[in-house]
C-alpha cells in the first residue's frame, strides 16, 4: 500500500512539474499578404515567401507565443486592423502619420527598395540570361527623367510611394493605371501596352523568374523589361492595430511585442537573417 501510495505521489507531482515546466503558448494571428511573392504568397495552399520564413525563425524563439500567418489579400487585412478586426499585419511600411489605426511597430524587419521597371527596346538585351536582364540600372532620375510614360502602380501598394503616387510632382511628369497585381503588370510592359510600373526589387526578379518560366515571354520578340531607376528603400514592419493593442482581447499586446522584438534583434544579431536575406535577395529566387 504505501508503495503504491509513493508511486501515485510520484505520478501526481511529476504531472505537476511537466504541467509547470511547458505552459500552453498563446497563439497569436497576424495576417499577411497572399499575394506578394517572395514576400508572402500562396503556393496552391502553403504560404510562402521570405516573412513567411523569417517568422518562423523568430517563432522557434518565442517561449510563451505561438505565431499563425493568415494569408489575405493587403487591402482586405489592412481593413480588418482598421476596425480592430485583427491584431497585427505583416510587412507594413511606417504610416503611423498617416495611418494612425496602425501603431505601434516592431523594429524594422527588412529593408525593402522600390524601383521603377521599363521595357527596354535595346537590342543588346536580347540572349542575356535572366540575371542580366534583371540587373540593369541607369541613373535616371524620377520622376522627371520619365515624363509622359504611363506608369503603372499596383493597386493597393500606394505605401511603396509613402501613399503619395498621384502627388502633384509625379503628376506633373508621368500618367499613372492601376493594375490588379505585379503579374499583369510584367505581362503589359513586356507586350508594350504599359511603359513602366513600380515594383519592389525582390518581387521584380520573382515575376520575372515565373513570367519566364511560364513560357508566355519570348525574348525574340517581347520588349525586355529592366529596372530603369531605383526610387526609394523602406523598412518593414511587424504593424499592430490600434484597436486591438490597447484592447481587453489581447491583454498580452505588450509582453508580445516585447518578446518579438527582442526575438527579432537576437536573430539579426546571430547572423541568421543576413543569410536568409542574401538567399532570397539572389537572382535564383525562390
Amino acid at each position: 500500500m504505501k508503495i503504491k501510495m509513493c508511486c501515485l505521489l510520484v505520478i501526481y507531482f511529476l504531472g505537476i512539474t511537466a504541467s509547470v515546466a511547458s505552459p500552453e503558448k498563446t497563439k497569436i494571428v497576424i495576417h499577411t499578404d497572399g499575394y506578394y511573392p517572395p514576400f508572402s504568397y500562396l503556393d496552391g495552399k502553403t504560404l510562402k515567401g521570405f516573412y513567411v520564413d523569417l517568422i518562423t525563425k523568430i517563432d522557434e524563439r518565442l517561449v510563451d507565443y505561438d505565431i499563425e500567418l493568415v494569408p489575405d489579400k493587403w487591402s482586405v487585412a489592412r481593413d480588418k486592423l482598421k476596425d480592430g478586426n485583427g491584431f497585427a499585419i505583416l510587412g507594413s511600411y511606417f504610416h503611423g502619420h498617416t495611418q494612425p489605426y496602425l501603431y505601434p511597430y516592431s523594429i524594422p524587419l527588412h529593408e525593402e527598395e522600390v524601383v521603377l521597371v521599363c521595357g527596354s527596346t535595346n537590342d543588346d538585351n536580347i540572349g542575356l540570361s535572366v540575371s542580366e536582364q534583371t540587373s540593369v540600372t541607369t541613373n535616371a532620375q524620377w520622376p522627371k527623367d520619365f515624363k509622359g510614360k504611363l506608369v503603372g502602380n499596383i493597386k493597393g501598394y500606394d505605401g511603396w510611394l509613402r501613399n503619395a503616387v498621384r502627388s502633384a510632382e509625379n503628376l506633373a511628369y508621368v500618367r499613372f493605371l492601376e493594375i490588379p497585381n505585379i503579374e499583369t503588370a510584367l505581362a503589359m510592359i513586356v507586350k508594350g501596352s504599359l511603359d513602366c510600373a513600380l515594383f519592389e526589387r525582390f518581387a521584380f526578379h520573382k515575376a520575372k523568374k515565373l513570367l519566364v518560366a511560364s513560357g508566355r515571354f519570348d525574348p525574340q520578340t517581347d520588349i525586355h523589361p529592366v529596372i530603369s531607376a531605383s526610387i526609394a528603400q523602406e523598412n518593414a514592419y511587424l504593424a499592430y492595430s490600434s484597436k486591438a493593442f490597447e484592447s481587453e482581447l489581447y491583454p498580452f499586446s505588450r509582453d508580445f511585442k516585447r518578446a518579438f522584438d527582442i526575438a527579432l534583434f537576437e536573430l539579426q544579431q546571430s547572423g541568421d537573417l543576413e543569410a536568409l536575406t542574401k538567399r532570397y535577395g539572389g537572382l535564383d529566387i525562390h
